[in-house]
């Protein structure tokens, strides 16, 4: 599920560049590159002709980049440009800062190797009890937990960090993370009403993209392994 409330000529832009399938990418290869170019066309009657710098006129050339690597994230530097707050704190004094980065990475490398610990990427138990479907309210061993990481993709039993797009193609919030016999179960409602965001330039159901709603009031279980995306 995703939600976009700016114009439709800047959601325009915004939907070609956000794309992660490489058929998608394809696909509309030719229609992304008309419309990000009447965008920028658009953008100097809009709002001046001072507007059209060069990083607007990149713009154009962002299918060319995805025809030639692939998906954006594929490219993306954001990752490494991300990773420098963390990086940044571990500089403690404003001499040799490249030395101190450097002392400190090997220090972390060090005791991550000699720690040694089974990581199932779970973080704290639930702080409450959350809902648990009835066939499992009897096992003894269950442990209730506030988030789980798949596939690089943090998940809370929040709306913000709990909807996700799965395998058959079901849009669902989590409500509960579980953790029994070695395994990871995530107890999820299905939205039952979904439709397309927009059906101009194009349906934004082609993109997965929709406006969903009315909850269903019955609990159901999953694996981490039915789940295809997190939905912004």
């Amino acid at each position: 599920m995703h939600r976009y409330d700016r114009p439709q000529r800047d959601s325009r832009a915004h939907i070609r560049i956000g794309k992660d399938s490489s058929d998608l990418c394809n696909h509309y290869a030719t229609f992304a590159r008309d419309c990000l170019t009447k965008f920028v066309k658009l953008a100097s009657k809009i709002y001046g002709e001072d507007v059209l710098v060069y990083n607007m006129h990149s713009v154009i050339h962002i299918v060319d980049d995805v025809q030639l690597f692939g998906p954006l994230d594929n490219i993306s530097c954001f990752p490494f440009e991300n990773h420098l707050q963390h990086m940044k704190k571990l500089i403690r004094r404003p001499s040799m800062p490249l030395q101190q980065l450097m002392c400190r990475l090997s220090e972390l490398d060090v005791q991550m190797s000699s720690t040694q610990h089974v990581s199932l990427d779970l973080a704290d138990k639930h702080p409450v009890s959350g809902p648990v479907p009835d066939s499992m309210k009897y096992i003894r061993s269950l442990t209730q937990y506030r988030e789980f990481t798949v596939n690089g993709y943090k998940l809370k039993a929040t709306l913000k960090d709990g909807i996700v797009l799965l395998a058959n193609g079901e849009i669902v919030v989590i409500k509960n993370i579980l953790f029994h016999d070695g395994a990871v179960s995530f107890v999820y409602q299905r939205f039952t009403n979904r439709r397309s965001l927009h059906t101009y330039p194009f349906q934004s159901s082609d993109i997965d993209m929709y406006i969903v709603s009315k909850l269903s009031l019955r609990l159901h279980t999953m694996l981490s392994s039915d789940i295809e995306i997190k939905c912004l």
